[in-house]
């Protein structure tokens, strides 16, 4: 069984790490809330894992900062976690961010892909506040390399109508990406599904209160 340690006052889930920080220079074992400063917190079980981790070959050479088993997401097979981003290359494909919790991935906590994702996730990401806001453990990063150059004239943020290539491994990027944004609700990143489905709620609730969408003719 596992637990993690949560904010009573707003939900922020506070890492274990933070608590033992704290404890270094106070006589107790108590920290504020990153977000709102309260001191009141609970103990609650944590969630089981979202991540299938695959056992990986116990005689290749593994790197201090990676974790040794494979993490599949949506039955893609990812390379990582890496806890920094030194190992990860200059090439374009799909990043997954990670909670590891006692050094092994257990949620998801952003989804998105890159022409050149060490330069993305190297440091200056902008959605890096919403992943210290949402980790109950450490930060992990999984990357796919669906090519071996960059791809600098893309559109990353463009929505997906826009984002459509006829290059084999730009294509193959955004079509993991949008799967895998399918597959998993996350709590960082704008997901163009949950787009939809607001976009959809709106559409019927409009239809309950006007009836059918251009039913009304000019007399």
């Amino acid at each position: 069984m596992s637990y993690l340690i949560k904010c009573q006052s707003c939900g922020y889930n506070i890492s274990s790490a933070e608590v033992l920080e704290a404890a270094k220079h106070t006589a107790e074992a108590t920290t504020s809330c990153r977000k709102c400063h309260s001191k009141s917190f609970e103990i609650v079980e944590r969630p089981e894992s979202q991540v299938t981790v695959r056992p990986n070959d116990p005689e290749s050479d593994d790197d201090n900062d990676t974790i040794s088993d494979v993490p599949e997401f949506g039955g893609y097979e990812f390379e990582g976690p890496y806890r920094n981003t030194d190992e990860i290359q200059l090439k374009q494909g799909v990043y997954v961010i990670v909670c590891l919790v006692d050094g092994q991935p257990h949620c998801v906590l952003d989804i998105g892909t890159s022409g050149q994702l060490e330069e993305r996730l190297s440091g200056h990401h902008d959605r890096q506040d919403c992943w210290q806001d949402n980790v109950h453990g450490d930060i992990g990063y999984c990357v796919k390399y669906t090519g071996t150059t960059t791809d600098v004239h893309h559109r990353e943020h463009a929505p997906p109508a826009a984002r459509k290539s006829n290059n084999k491994e730009t294509k193959e990027r955004l079509l993991i990406e949008d799967e895998l944004q399918w597959k998993y609700d996350v709590p960082c990143g704008t997901n163009h599904w949950k787009q939809k489905e607001k976009a959809i709620a709106r559409y019927k609730a409009y239809e309950r209160l006007f009836g059918p969408r251009g039913h009304k003719e000019l007399r």
